[in-house]
């Protein structure tokens, strides 16, 4: 009998203090066929992938469309995500098309202080006007698909030919209007600290977050780490985040590795639990006095890995319906990505970045705010002395989505 190869092995290397640790990825064979069926319209070096919707409380965004412009030496150089505001790819007949840019740190921290993010939100809840429209929002990193992970250069430029492309894609497939609206923004330029072979560190910006009636602010630190599988990393305190070689005390420091999730965190799909582990673990932060704190945030983990794309895919099988590649009834979120990568492996994420990180900042030992077995393996294997504490969100509208992950092997 022939033998079936149904995994490829991505081999990765991670420089930790002292040693090189080896890497390797489990993908399914099967993912880059998956990939091209997931492709809704491709024109050269455009590229439009079907989406998946969104679940809002009433009115907002129902529907998000990755679109993915390369460049001469075929890498991502653009990406965009488009928002169906109050209506369907179906039912965009004569919507309005919007083009804004706003900081993906300012949406997913909800920064209070910051003007981008309120037009921001007020646009994916549907406050902008009654009728349909289509929000077009450049992204400052993205993970589409995997392992292609996009970070815009520092003046963040857009073509405007990249917005004549996609509102003659929007028209001709369906029927919007032919003409756009630019919100501006004012963005404030990406300051580098330090800069080595291996990472570039970039000044801290401030966000400031409420919760109820209070407020609090924090501090967010971009790393680029040049050889990581992941590439980018958001280092977020209360404080500005210790630095290599900084001497901290003994006390245990809270962490929360956190992922990232376009549907959830960007246009706060209610089916789903990523916003809320974010924001809880800022919550707890916040209100410990008695440990230090830290939250690493991965973008590139959208999707447990896979990228956006596929996860939004995936948010079709939850829901029951007809995708580009499946037809399904309702589907808890373990068995859609198994269902759409035809194995076992529905996550490929990986953690030993995260304890490099940890050993540049000089942090040995961790209260690991998680459910997910892996990240506590993880770090005890890079040498991190790890006490779990269980996470706290219980959001009715994704207590299928809880559940399955309870449910999972992967999970406590």
């Amino acid at each position: 009998m022939k033998h079936i190869v149904k995994h490829l092995v991505i081999a990765i290397t991670v420089l930790l203090p002292g040693k090189i640790i080896s890497e390797s990825i489990l993908l399914p064979t099967s993912y880059p066929l998956v990939l091209e069926k997931l492709i809704f319209f491709k024109q050269d070096t455009f590229k439009v992938f079907y989406g998946g919707p969104i679940d809002k409380p009433e009115n907002g965004a129902q529907w998000i469309m990755p679109i993915v412009f390369e460049g001469t030496d075929q890498k991502t150089r653009a990406v965009y995500e488009v928002a169906f505001i109050n209506c369907e790819p179906t039912t965009a007949k004569d919507a309005d098309i919007i083009f804004i840019q706003a900081s993906d740190i300012d949406i997913k921290f909800k920064n209070s202080r910051s003007n981008n993010y309120k037009v921001f939100s007020s646009l994916i809840n549907g406050e902008y006007h009654n009728e349909k429209y289509i929000v077009v929002r450049g992204c400052d990193v993205a993970a589409v698909f995997f392992p292609d992970i996009f970070i815009a250069s520092a003046d963040r430029t857009q073509h405007d030919s990249d917005k004549t492309q996609i509102v003659q894609f929007l028209n001709t497939q369906f029927k919007t209007r032919n003409d756009y609206t630019i919100i501006e923004t004012e963005y404030k330029k990406d300051i580098i600290l330090y800069e080595t072979e291996d990472e570039t560190v970039y000044e801290p910006i401030h966000v400031t977050t409420d919760f109820e009636t209070e407020s609090y602010s924090f501090s967010v630190e971009k790393r680029i780490k040049k050889h990581d599988l992941w590439k980018i990393y958001y280092i977020i305190s209360k404080k500005e985040a210790p630095q290599k070689n900084n001497h901290l005390s003994e006390r245990d420091t809270l962490l929360r590795i956190d992922s990232g999730c376009v549907s959830g965190q960007i246009y706060d799909d209610m089916s789903c639990d990523c916003l809320d582990q974010l924001h809880e673990a800022l919550k707890q932060i916040a209100y410990n006095q008695n440990s230090q704190g830290i939250i690493i945030h991965v973008p590139g983990h959208d999707g447990r890995g896979f990228g956006t794309a596929p996860k939004a895919e995936t948010e079709i099988y939850k829901r029951g319906g007809c995708g580009r590649i499946h037809s399904t009834c309702p589907l808890d979120t373990i068995a859609a990505a198994t269902l759409l990568y035809g194995t076992e492996i529905y996550d490929l994420r990986s953690f030993n970045g995260i304890a490099g990180l940890l050993h540049d900042m000089n942090i040995s030992k961790v209260i690991l705010l998680t459910d997910n077995i892996a990240k506590v393996n993880s770090l005890k294997y890079n040498g991190i002395e790890v006490i779990r504490q269980e996470t706290n969100t219980n959001k009715s509208t994704c207590l299928d989505h809880l559940n399955a992950k309870k449910n999972s092997s992967l999970y406590f």
